[in-house]
């Protein structure tokens, strides 16, 4: 499953530790089903997807900042509720590292991801 979505948001400023924002974003969702040889397709679809997010981040210093963030997305083919919880390393001003924990929940499913990442801002 791919996604490809663009989106706009807003992000608030409480203070100098706290901030919250959300997003929405819509675009197109693609899936394609295949046997052991990517050849065959048992199954290939695209739909419209829209989702919105909302986050809290905590900035521990300014360089270690937490983040909570939740989002709902929607489509034909499979609507999907994530919880994600990172910690990032603010190395530049638009430029860090971090580690996060994804829960998806697909109704039926749900999956449980880890990962490292590298962010840019802009």
């Amino acid at each position: 499953t791919y996604t490809l979505r663009a989106g706009a948001g807003y992000r608030y400023e409480i203070n100098e530790q706290w901030d919250i924002s959300t997003r929405a974003k819509v675009g197109s969702l693609w899936n394609k089903v295949t046997q052991d040889n990517p050849e065959v397709k048992l199954f290939s679809d695209s739909k419209f997807v829209y989702s919105i997010d909302a986050s809290v981040n905590y900035f521990v210093t300014k360089q270690l900042e937490l983040a909570a963030i939740g989002e709902l997305s929607r489509s034909n083919l499979v609507d999907e509720d994530k919880l994600q919880l990172r910690a990032d390393y603010h190395f530049e001003d638009n430029f860090a590292i971090g580690v996060l924990y994804t829960h998806r929940d697909f109704g039926a499913d749900t999956t449980n991801e880890g990962g490292l990442s590298l962010r840019y801002r802009f």
